[in-house]
């Protein structure tokens, strides 16, 4: 009876310290997406603990920009459209990018808060993995540029 608790006690505990090394082994969402970026090769810049920025030239807008940033399990990879912000968009141009966000499957195309037009996917870090990174980054680099030259028409012009 001893022997059986002594065992039984032994394969307990075997159990909670490989459960230990499991829970704590795993990596934080932060470096795990710093791995994958890293392993896809794309030239980042590391903001902050858990913010990137990836430059792209585009067709259309030659500066794009790609930023990346994490919370609550969900990596945020989305791109700004500068020259958009506080332009007061007449209706067609606002039906436009509600058709755009239709169109472009998998990404979101919006007005944030500041006025200025958006284009954005949300990945689950949990499941990421390094193709679906650089393809989230890609696209949404594609998409900013193309809804860049939709809109342009009626961004104001550079000085």
């Amino acid at each position: 009876m001893i022997r059986r608790l002594t065992v039984g006690s032994l394969l307990f505990i075997a159990l909670i310290l490989g459960m230990q090394v499991s829970v704590t082994g795993q990596e934080n969402d932060g470096a795990k997406v710093a791995r994958l970026l890293n392993e896809s090769g794309v030239k980042m810049t590391k903001i902050d603990t858990d913010t990137w920025t990836i430059p792209f030239e585009g067709k259309s807008m030659k500066d794009i920009s790609v930023m990346l940033g994490i919370g609550d399990g969900t990596l945020v990879t989305f791109a700004l459209i500068p020259e958009s912000k506080n332009v007061k968009f007449s209706p067609q141009v606002l039906m436009k990018l509600l058709n755009l966000n239709d169109e472009y499957d998998g990404v979101k195309i919006g007005i944030d808060d500041k006025g200025v037009v958006f284009v954005r996917i949300d990945l689950t870090v949990r499941t990421l993995d390094k193709e679906q990174l650089s393809a989230g980054i890609d696209q949404v680099a594609a998409a900013v540029d193309l809804v860049f030259a939709e809109i342009r028409p009626h961004l104001p012009k550079a000085k």
